[in-house]
């Protein structure tokens, strides 16, 4: 008999469908924690790529689909070694802040498993914030200039007496 996995410590076993949500909100939050320690902006969209691989071409075609209905863009469809297996590569531009990555693995699942999909994954570059623009240093205060202009010297003044010319 294989071991029960219990859910937050209760005594209530984990069916498979619980264990497979319960390993799938572990692996989509460490991988938010991983962006996290990159300083991303969460709350920023990008573009978050899946993979999902189904057991034949006709699944994939159904997918394809289905995730195109719900605005996915399909980025390419490859063989796999898994037992004849092929995968499905798409993307659409999310954000991942709060419970958005555990809605959008949802909304995934709903649309791929009924058709045989495995999803096996996803993935996303970081996004960065950008940081304000430094503001230069203040300039330091300089004394104003008077209104009203500095006095000129006096010219010297000509002498009225003459003089006296020697013959």
């Amino acid at each position: 008999m294989p071991p029960s996995v219990f859910l937050y410590g209760t005594s209530a076993p984990m069916t498979g469908r619980m264990l497979r949500a319960t390993v799938r909100s572990v692996v989509l939050y460490s991988a938010i924690d991983e962006l996290e320690d990159l300083g991303d902006a969460l709350e920023e969209p990008r573009d978050v790529e899946h993979l999902v691989t189904f057991p034949t071409k006709a699944a994939v075609s159904r997918a394809r689909t289905a995730l195109e209905a719900a605005h996915f863009k399909i980025d390419g469809v490859e063989p796999t070694d898994e037992g004849g297996r092929v995968a499905l590569v798409f993307h659409r531009a999310e954000t991942l802040e709060g419970n958005k990555p555990n809605r959008l693995a949802t909304e995934i699942l709903d649309l791929v498993l009924p058709l045989g999909g495995e999803y096996e994954g996803w993935g996303a570059e970081p996004v960065l914030p950008t940081a304000p623009p430094k503001r230069s240093a203040p300039k330091a205060k300089t004394k104003k200039a008077s209104k009203t202009p500095p006095k000129k010297a006096s010219p010297k003044k000509k002498s009225t007496t003459k003089k006296k010319s020697r013959r």
